[in-house]
């Protein structure tokens, strides 16, 4: 004869104030206890041994989910029936360290080498072992590119004259700066130091584009030129200085 296991108490606090099993409970979970070792389900055992399906006729779920535990060890996923529904249990008991969890085209559960997470370091990798935040060794496609600090710092320099001003909108990525000129702007001198939020690894590359009619006559002798280091962006002004009290534009892009 089957025997038939209660129902947990759940209207019954599990723990007590110190932290115990209150004493419902406790007669609960010895009655798993013995129901499991008592065997008191269906197997299915295929030819070289390995359990396919259980069946548990008078048990709670919770019940069906612990025998699987203790049952399935290192074996392949178990069907399991109760009262009248079956679902697939997938032991996972086989699986590769940092490879990342998805759905197969069988609804199964699977991993694949390329797919890559490091556990300590916080790194998604897609194709390569990770050593940045995110990192793929193919192509990323995507609508938008967005940066995510708030804007540098810019400090301006005798490039750009006696009382000039300047200002940066956007993040190290991308954005505009603008810069009012002062007086006697002198010629081969710092204009601006434009400081990132957060450092580069190495010293990146700067495209800075004019987005003023100003900025747009810079050429020839007046033209400036841009150096990098992992911290900053330097405008240096050309062989001759810029016009004194002029506003001056430029968009700016940065990649490492």
């Amino acid at each position: 004869m089957v025997a038939v296991l209660s129902d947990p108490p759940t209207r019954t606090p599990m723990l007590d104030a110190r932290g115990m099993l209150t004493s419902p409970w406790a007669r609960w979970f010895g009655e798993v206890t013995r129901y499991i070792s008592d065997a008191n389900y269906d197997a299915t055992v295929d030819p070289a041994g390995a359990i396919t399906a259980l069946a548990f006729p008078n048990a709670p779920r919770g019940v069906e989910l612990q025998a699987i535990v203790n049952l399935l060890g290192d074996r392949g996923d178990v069907n399991v029936t109760d009262a009248g529904q079956t679902w697939t249990v997938q032991n996972l008991s086989g699986l590769v360290v940092q490879q990342i969890l998805f759905g197969d085209a069988s609804g199964n559960t699977g991993q694949d080498a390329d797919l890559l997470w490091d556990y300590t370091t916080k790194r998604l990798g897609v194709g390569t072992a990770p050593s940045e935040s995110v990192h793929t060794d193919g192509n990323i496609k995507a609508a938008h590119l967005l940066g995510n600090t708030s804007a540098p710092t810019i400090a301006v320099g005798a490039g750009a004259g006696t009382g000039a001003t300047a200002s940066v909108s956007g993040n190290d990525i991308s954005g505009e700066i603008t810069l009012s000129a002062g007086t006697t702007p002198s010629a081969a001198a710092t204009v601006f130091t434009m400081t990132f939020n957060i450092a580069f690894a190495s010293a990146p590359r700067i495209v800075l584009m004019p987005s003023n009619a100003n900025a747009a006559l810079l050429s020839g002798t007046t033209m400036g030129y841009v150096t990098t280091t992992t911290t900053t962006a330097v405008l240096t002004s050309g062989s001759v200085g810029m016009t004194a009290s002029v506003d001056y534009k430029w968009h700016y892009l940065v990649a490492q």
